[in-house]
């Protein structure tokens, strides 16, 4: 067994535009800079300047509730000490922007030249009786700074015009959806062969909320969405997971669902479409405690591939701690068989 690396934490210097704090935004890195979009901000008080006439403190300003937001930031990542924050404001205010949402998914696309986003959702309780779920797709571009929305279904011009790939796409193999999927939050997405691969979320039409464990693709040069007709036993339905691409597979971790919480990994290889369930990455000693809303990151390195995963959400919930307990640990699972550190 490879002896574990030794890791430690840095605090890097934040100058610039700095964001407030937030939860359930995305934080995509694209080449050297990273772009966070949306979340919901903390609560807050509005700063308050105090002048030369001041007799007296005023009393505090009322406080801001938790709101949502569709503020996007880009940080430079290039200087190991410091970095850069800057607001983008992208066009002008007649150019169309994805509404405030949070608990969405945000994807660098394969030529680091866009990072695309699906769903999530547009109100502050995700699993509230007025909760709201949207299934809209949206493209940043990173060189013109500016937002834009693809049709989802291609005209048959757009379609004389496509590339033709030489690498077979399992991912398109299944039937053309007519819509995208079901509007949903707390999904997990990742890219692999120029699709955008998005499984399970909570959410649904109308009055109806559910945790799913479907598989589909959106195709990031035609933009029509498939259904993937998967082999195997799928996970089970859950949402607040997380997935990662690598070496043609898709890795599907942890969550939760309104039955139990999880402390397992799925892979879906993307030749066959089959499931399997890897034992020495599941339970306790392995996984570590059960959680969900963490982050986790796929990383290629010598001998093999590495995933990290950080935080989230573990344990009971109740009165006192309506979202259980928030952790801090990192767990690295060495993709390899019967390889794992933590």
């Amino acid at each position: 067994m490879q002896r574990p690396a030794e890791m430690r934490w840095e605090k890097p210097k934040c100058i610039g535009d700095i964001p407030s704090k937030r939860s359930g935004h995305s934080f995509t890195n694209v080449g050297c800079f990273a772009f966070m979009f949306g979340g919901c901000a903390a609560a807050s008080r509005p700063e308050q300047k105090l002048t030369a006439e001041t007799t007296s403190t005023p009393p505090p300003p009322t406080r801001k509730p938790p709101n949502l937001t569709n503020d996007l930031y880009k940080v430079d990542l290039g200087s190991e000490t410091e970095y850069y924050w800057t607001k983008i404001n992208p066009g002008n205010n007649d150019m169309p922007e994805p509404v405030p949402r949070w608990h969405h998914s945000a994807n660098s696309m394969d030529d680091d030249s866009c990072f695309v986003i699906f769903g999530g959702f547009t109100s502050a309780f995700s699993k509230s009786r007025t909760a709201s779920y949207v299934n809209d797709v949206w493209i940043f571009d990173v060189r013109s700074e500016s937002w834009w929305q693809p049709k989802i279904v291609p005209s048959e011009e757009e379609k004389k015009h496509e590339e033709p790939s030489s690498v077979s796409n399992k991912w398109k193999d299944g039937p053309k959806r007519s819509d995208p999927p079901i509007p949903r939050g707390s999904h997990s997405a990742c890219v692999l062969n120029n699709c955008l691969i998005v499984f399970g979320g909570y959410g649904g039409l109308g009055y109806t909320r559910r945790d799913f464990n479907d598989v589909t693709a959106l195709c990031l040069k035609t933009w029509e969405w498939y259904d993937v007709k998967t082999n195997g036993s799928p996970p089970n339905p859950r949402s607040g997971h997380q997935c990662v691409a690598m070496d043609g597979k898709v890795c599907v971790m942890g969550g939760w669902s309104s039955l139990q919480q999880f402390d397992d990994m799925f892979i879906l290889d993307e030749e066959t479409l089959s499931w399997s369930q890897p034992q020495a990455a599941c339970g306790p000693d392995h996984w570590g405690p059960r959680r969900w809303n963490f982050t986790a990151v796929s990383v290629f390195a010598v001998p093999h591939w590495k995933v990290f995963v950080f935080g989230g959400n573990s344990g009971e919930l109740g009165q006192n701690r309506p979202q259980g307990e928030f952790l801090n640990d990192i767990q690295v699972l060495e993709c390899e068989p019967n390889t794992e550190n933590k």
